[in-house]
Formats: C-alpha cells, structure tokens, sequence
C-alpha cells in the first residue's frame, strides 16, 4: 500500500514538474531580486534559520529585503501583514510558526503570509519599497521566476530514506536537486556515515556550500545562555516539530541526560489540556530543567512560560564566507 502511494505521489509530482520545465504552466516575473529557500525533505532541514541568515546578511550589506511565506497551518486566511519591521500584528496561531518567529527575530523587515506569493509578493515592492524578496518553503512553489535557487540538503538523513513519501521523506525525486542554482549540504548533528559523506562528495555541482548549525541554550527565566554541563538532572525535553529525533539528538551530543521526553505533531498548537498535561509531567516528576524548540516556546501560553524554566534550544547557521560571496556575486550580476 505505502509503494503504490508512493508512486502515485511521484506521478504527481513528476507530472508537475515535466509541465513546468516544458513551459506549458506560466512562470510569472516580479521586477526585483527573488531568492527562494527550500528542500526536497517533508521535515525540517533549517529553512527558518538559513532564512534568517540570508534575511540578516543582504540588511547588514545594505539591501531592503522582504519575506514571503504560505504561513503553513495558520488560522488566519488570505493575504496577511505579520511584520512591517517594527510592529508584529498577529499571533503565532495566525501568522504561522515559521512566519511568527521570524519577525520575532527580525527588525526592520516585513513579512507578509499568502499562499499566493506572487500576490503577496507584488505587495512588498510596492508597499514597502524592497529590493529583493526571500521565499521561504518554496523550492516546490515554481509559479514565481526565481534569481537565486537554494536548496538545503540535510546531510543527516540516512540515504535509505531518500525515497519519495511516505516511503520515505522525499518531497519529489532526489535528483531535481539539479534545480537549484546552489546546494546547501547541511548537518545539523555529527555523524560517521562515510557512506553518506562519499554520496554527497560525489555530487557535481557549481555552487555547492558545505554548512552547518551552531546550537545554544537560553534560559527564559534568567535570560541568559546556559552552558550544557550546568543541566546536570530532572530534565525533561519535548517538541513538536518536522523532525524530532534531531532534536533529542541534539541535546544528547550536548551531553544533556534527559529523564522524560515527549513528542507532539508538527505544527502542534498546545491547548489548555496540552499543557496541563504539561505541568502534570513537571509536578510528578519534580523537574528542574524544561527544554524545547524556539519554534514550540512561542506557541506556549504565558502563565506556563512565567513559572517554569524554559530552555530554549536555539538553532542558527554557521557563517559561511564562501556562501555569503555567492549570495553578493549573484544578486550584482542581476
């Protein structure tokens, strides 16, 4: 069963692809800059933080950057303002996850939700005078002209499953990588899979940045950075993302012994019995240390935030001077 739906899945997605590249759908053109942010994985790769990362970069080289997102599993509909750089103007529920974090680590940015991003798109340039956009999810999204094609690939993923879903966790074939203008080849924990480094060493590829994640810790009670060998017991960890087990491996090569952990659905929104479920497990259990996701803390309700102590696991991208060259050779070459 799960064989036959995979082939249907890659049908479709190959069919879409082989209209699109023989020009029989329309690819539509924006008069500014574009960089799209993607990958071929159904779960998280480090879109939000190498959107943040490029987002922070092109400001600090003097660009006017804006964000579009479909703002997956928001509440709100239609065309949505999150950010005019100064002001945030929805919740988390309604912007999204993605969306609602990064204007929470955005200034001077906006950042705006529609599935159509030629429309929302269309709206930064003439509301907010920017001169170039990020797209962020959408590598898969081919109705807009993109300048600048980045697709991240996590070098975590064991290659057994680098099969189309849901037989494994590919979005569409591996090999439409050849797409992209540029490969971000990211791990997010070390590993020894010497097969795994050899498979990617063998791809030839022009413009191809070998990157990583830097991790930390931040205690919202004392808001401070806390070094990993402070978490010492009564530990309880939890999450609701695309990918969990990078998470709970994450906090293991941190040497962070955990007594409890939980998982949630991707996207989870966490309900008054969520989290009372939440405080049960914390009370039961006399835990000391609560650790989560930047992506999750934001989604908790303040009365739970205030009481206990919160670590947030903070993810960014390393920098990368080669990366960064590209990104500046490309956009003065437009």
């Amino acid at each position: 069963m799960i064989s036959l739906l995979s082939f249907i899945f890659k049908l479709i997605s190959s069919t879409r692809n082989y209209l699109y590249n023989n020009n029989f759908f329309i690819v539509k053109s924006i008069n500014v800059p574009i960089i799209s942010i993607g990958n071929l994985e159904l779960g998280g790769t480090g879109k939000t933080p190498t959107v943040l990362y490029v987002a922070k970069f092109l400001l600090n080289n003097n660009y006017n950057p804006g964000i579009v997102s479909r703002g997956y599993k928001r509440s709100s509909s239609g065309q949505q303002l999150v950010t005019d750089g100064k002001n945030i103007f929805l919740t988390a529920d309604e912007a999204g996850d993605e969306p609602f974090l990064l204007a929470q680590n955005l200034k001077n940015i906006p950042i705006v939700v529609n599935k159509n991003r030629f429309s929302a798109s269309n709206y930064l340039k003439s509301k907010f005078n920017v001169n170039v956009i990020l797209l962020d999810d959408a590598f898969q999204h081919r109705k807009i002209k993109r300048d600048i094609d980045l697709l991240l690939i996590n070098t975590n993923t064991p290659l057994k499953e680098l099969t189309l879903f849901p037989s494994g966790v590919l979005r569409e074939n591996f090999n439409n990588y050849k797409r992209a203008s540029a490969l971000l080849l990211c791990k997010k924990i070390k590993s020894n899979d010497e097969s795994v480094n050899d498979f990617y060493k063998k791809i030839r590829f022009k413009n191809k940045f070998y990157c990583s994640f830097v991790f930390d810790l931040y205690c919202t009670k004392t808001f401070s950075y806390l070094d990993p060998k402070e978490i010492k017991e009564n530990v309880f960890a939890f999450c609701g993302i695309g990918n969990p087990k990078s998470f709970f491996k994450t906090l293991n090569q941190l040497n962070i012994k955990l007594n409890i952990l939980k998982t949630f659905k991707d996207h989870q929104l966490y309900s008054k019995k969520i989290v009372n479920n939440l405080i049960d497990t914390i009370k039961k259990n006399n835990i000391y240390y609560i650790i989560t996701t930047e992506k999750d803390y934001i989604k908790l309700p303040k009365f739970f935030t205030t009481e206990f102590r919160i670590i947030i696991l903070k993810l960014a991208l390393d920098s990368n001077v080669n990366f960064n060259k590209y990104i500046i050779k490309k956009l003065n070459s437009l």
